[in-house]
């Protein structure tokens, strides 16, 4: 915004505000755009189910998708919703209407003496309460990278759906919780015999589907909801206001809007939305999507606001209507590839409609993301590191970290020695990540989708092909870092959060579609043998944990130097700005997809070692859940270095296998990640690296050493240092003043005394005769 433009905005009477906000939003799509759309949706949908997909679609089927699509839709326009008022994709949006949903199907199944509206009522409540909450808990990201807020959204995410649904379940007011089990709530269509009109039925068509009072409910809401929604941001003042906030932020706090207050509002919008989303799903017959936190659960209506580019309610409701439709009738026409088709075509739907974006939006986008609180540890200053107590503290730590690693097979179990190998893997992921997100600024939620491959092509070389381990590795890095390379192309042109939804929606088709055994059962392995070499047999646990540490020592040398050279210093460059490296004649495509090869390399070897350490690539070890845990846990560590991302590594490994089994250790898992994110926001390696500092800073002082590379000491610190407790170094203290300037200084303090000018020419490295030490 120009100056001339603030200074028309603040010139204006506070009686002309409300048309000043309504003359900085555009107009939304007027009813004629939105009818024509529909139109084309609608005869789109009858040309691909009638005539392209094989025998039609019943009329059954299409109902039925018309039904889903009205509860996805909530959840979409939600999405929207944050994400224009914040730029931040919330991946909590689901888990917020999850408590407020839960708390409903108590009251549905359990006190039939409250009405069905007032069940509804209270569940829309709760959330909206719960959404306003998050975003004054997410005030403290307000001055952070966005990136922050995402994985935080994804952390409180899992924090409601564990907490939400205990205390859900220990109400106070409903019977005892051992006599209300969970399945009686969770179970398909289990709660349609407690809705109201449960004797309605109809059917639509020649097919014998039934439908009633669940599926009218579901359209009534969805309806309702949007209408009031819709009505609510044209017609109101504060609509009005919170269309205007989302386009031009610095002049609605101008002309006197309270942008934070909106925020809370919108928020809360959301929340509600959320909760009827998932009171329809519930309504439907599919209330326990509800319940847990499934990121394949919110694929849908983020390719519906893809579709809509995050900006237009009308088109991704429509878009989220035309999926659910589509996936419907596709799983009608080719049930036993359902998962295949509808994943793999949801990913395709969010690379396209993304890439298609406009350059303006994209332009914002950029212009948004801030990668600036994203700083790499500093090392020990040069002053220090020479110290005697600060090496031999150094050579301490590794000594014990390298006696404890190797000597781990032969202190704990079996069971132990397998989890040690599956922590050395997660780091050699964590690497990958710390390249490409920490180093290179692409946002990857499907990391994991690349390890999937790794694994599947290692296997299949060695079983199907007779390859030997130790030419299938390298081959499976070179073929999984081309893959990531052709997958990295949309980043030349998707900035930010928005190659995030595409990551993720790339890992979830990966996993549905490459372990399809109907498309890639050539490939596809059940029993893979270990590796041998000469003399040696992994086919123990034991050896197979040294071999995965070789491999992650091995990764983490790559990295080092990576970082240490030319391609590590152009990546953090482009990193902080782009712009500028193109401007000095660096190509900035081939780079960037550098990075991508680099990363999904990185990824691909360890998930060749998956392959063997777990004998075969089963499907379930590469849910797309598993690659939004290993960034978040790597953001939470450090993402912008090696040790950062291997200290989140490792915290998710010890919360994976020892906290997951126990409720109370559960709930302390989902906490104390939440809370260190929380206070902690640049991540845990740099409250360690403040704690080191702060040593060191002591050290300083006693020593009498001035430390260049802090910044913030100042000359009045450096006079008020205290007087060294110890002896003084050569090149520290008197010392440095050398022979001429300790004769100046004994002339100006003791004239001519000669047994007080001795007692300061002691032999540099020797403590004062007075003072100081002595």
């Amino acid at each position: 915004m120009t100056v001339t433009e603030a200074t028309e905005a603040t010139a204006e009477p506070a009686t002309s505000t409300k048309s000043s906000e309504a003359s900085l939003i555009k107009r939304l799509p007027p009813p004629v755009v939105t009818a024509g759309l529909s139109l084309v949706l609608v005869g789109v949908v009858l040309i691909i189910t009638q005539f392209i997909l094989p025998h039609g679609t019943p009329a059954a089927v299409l109902f039925n998708g018309l039904v889903d699509g009205a509860a996805s839709a909530l959840a979409a326009a939600a999405l929207v919703l944050v994400y224009r008022t914040t730029r931040i994709i919330n991946f909590a949006q689901l888990a917020i209407g999850g408590f407020g949903a839960q708390v409903a199907f108590e009251l549905i199944r359990y006190e039939r003496s409250i009405p069905f509206v007032v069940d509804l009522l209270l569940a829309l409540l709760v959330s909206a309460g719960i959404g306003a909450v998050f975003d004054l808990t997410m005030r403290r990201f307000t001055s952070a990278p966005r990136l922050l807020v995402m994985a935080f959204t994804v952390l409180l995410a899992y924090f409601v759906a564990t907490v939400g649904t205990a205390a859900a379940v220990n109400l106070p007011f409903l019977p005892p919780a051992g006599e209300r089990p969970l399945g009686q709530i969770l179970g398909v269509n289990a709660l349609q015999p407690f809705l109201p009109f449960s004797g309605l039925r109809f059917r639509v068509g020649h097919l014998a589907v039934p439908f009633g009072f669940p599926q009218l409910a579901v359209l009534e809401i969805a309806f309702v909801s949007l209408v009031l929604v819709g009505g609510f941001l044209v017609l109101t003042r504060r609509g009005v206001a919170i269309r205007a906030a989302t386009e031009n932020t610095e002049r609605a706090v101008l002309l006197g809007i309270s942008v934070a207050g909106l925020g809370t509002l919108v928020w809360a919008i959301a929340g509600a939305l959320s909760a009827a989303s998932s009171l329809s799903a519930g309504i439907a017959g599919n209330a326990g999507a509800a319940f847990t936190f499934d990121p394949t659960n919110l694929l849908a209506p983020l390719a519906a606001a893809s579709i809509g580019r995050f900006r237009s309610l009308p088109r991704t409701v429509l878009a989220a209507i035309g999926i659910s439709v589509l996936s419907d009738a596709v799983g009608f026409a080719e049930p036993t590839h359902l998962q295949s088709w509808l994943f793999g075509g949801l990913f395709v739907v969010v690379a396209v409609a993304l890439f298609l974006q406009r350059r303006e939006s994209l332009r914002v986008e950029r212009a948004s993301v801030s990668w600036r609180l994203v700083a790499e540890p500093r090392p020990i200053p040069r002053e220090l590191a020479g110290l005697a107590a600060v090496r031999g503290t150094r050579l301490v730590v590794i000594a014990v970290l390298l006696a404890a690693i190797g000597f781990y097979p032969f202190l704990v179990s079996t069971r132990l020695v397998v989890i040690g190998s599956d922590v050395a893997v997660f780091g050699i992921v964590a690497l990958s990540l710390v390249v490409l997100t920490g180093w290179a600024g692409q946002v990857s939620l499907g990391q994991y989708g690349f390890v999937a491959i790794g694994a599947v092509v290692a296997s299949g070389l060695v079983v199907h092909a007779g390859i030997p381990f130790w030419f299938a590795v390298p081959i499976t890095v070179v073929v999984v870092g081309l893959i990531a390379a052709a997958v990295g192309l949309p980043a030349l042109r998707l900035p930010g959060l928005y190659l995030a939804v595409v990551s993720l929606a790339f890992a979830t088709a990966v996993y549905f579609v490459l372990f399809d055994h109907s498309v890639f059962g050539w490939l596809l392995t059940t029993n893979v043998a270990r590796p041998t070499l000469f003399f040696l047999n992994f086919d123990d646990e034991r050896s197979m944990y040294y071999l995965c540490l070789l491999a992650f020592v091995l990764a983490v040398v790559v990295c080092a130097n990576v970082r240490r050279g030319r391609v590590g210093r152009l990546l953090i460059a482009l990193r902080d700005n782009d712009a500028d490296v193109q401007a000095v004649g660096i190509p900035v495509v081939r780079n960037k997809l550098l990075a991508f090869a680099l990363s999904g390399a990185l990824a691909g070897f360890a998930g060749a070692l998956v392959a063997f350490v777990l004998r075969g690539a089963p499907q379930g070890d590469f849910t797309p859940t598993i690659s939004i845990q290993i960034f978040v846990y790597a953001l939470l560590g450090g993402i912008s270095s090696v040790t950062g991302g291997l200290l989140g590594a490792a915290i998710l490994e010890v919360i994976f296998y020892f906290l997951s089994n126990n409720p109370v250790l559960t709930y302390l898992a989902e906490t104390v990640p939440l809370i260190l994110l929380y206070f902690a926001p640049s991540g845990l390696l740099a409250v360690v690296t403040a704690v080191r500092d702060s040593t060191l800073r002591v050290i300083a002082h006693r020593r009498q050493i001035v430390v260049s590379a802090w910044a913030d000491q100042t000359a009045e610190q450096d006079e008020a240092r205290p007087v060294p407790l110890s002896a003084p170094l050569a090149s520290a203290g008197l010392a440095t003043l050398g022979e001429t300037g300790r004769f100046k200084l004994r002339s100006r303090l003791f004239g001519t005394e000669t047994d007080q000018a001795d007692s300061l020419t002691a032999a540099p490295g020797e403590p004062l005769a007075s003072g100081g030490g002595a």
